[in-house]
């Protein structure tokens, strides 16, 4: 069929989901609002009246650059004010738990981690799995790559007298 939504797939399951809460198009529309002057005005009448459903169903990310946009700051902290900013907080859809703390709502307390909610945790940067290698060859941390200590290569060692 038209569109390549004929297949099956992790792309026929994303097909016929709303730009907003499709997990490319919500991202392309985020970068839009933050980049662009004048999309998060052009965007909001779109999604305006139902913000907190666009947010709980996929649109989170989309949501908070429209709140953080000066253009479309107030008129997306009115509407989202009271229960509409507890419903977010009470979401796991992706950008909501953000989004709720932008709106000064506070997630439960029993809400998961982003990272244990299968979100990515943060990973030790380089220096620190070069420390760790380091430590565990018993070299110094910042020494040349391959050595064991001692002197470094291309210096000539000193000769011991007997």
């Amino acid at each position: 069929g038209k569109g390549g939504g004929g297949g099956g797939g992790a792309a026929a399951q994303f097909s016929r989901l709303p730009l907003v809460t499709h997990p490319y198009g919500a991202r392309v529309l985020k970068r839009l609002v933050q980049a662009v002057p004048g999309f998060a005005a052009a965007l909001l009448p779109h999604l305006s009246g139902s913000l907190r459903e666009w947010a709980c169903k996929g649109g989170g990310w989309v949501v908070l650059a429209l709140l953080e946009a000066e253009a479309s700051k107030a008129a997306v902290g009115e509407e989202l004010r009271g229960a509409a900013a507890a419903a977010i907080a009470e979401s796991d859809a992706p950008g909501c738990r953000a989004l709720a703390t932008a709106l000064g709502a506070t997630p439960p307390a029993n809400a998961p981690s982003p990272a244990a909610a299968g979100g990515k945790a943060p990973k030790a940067g380089k220096e620190a799995k070069a420390g760790k290698e380091a430590k565990s060859r018993g070299v110094a941390k910042g020494a040349p790559k391959g050595s064991k200590g001692g002197t470094p290569k291309g210096t000539p060692k000193a000769k011991s007298k007997k």
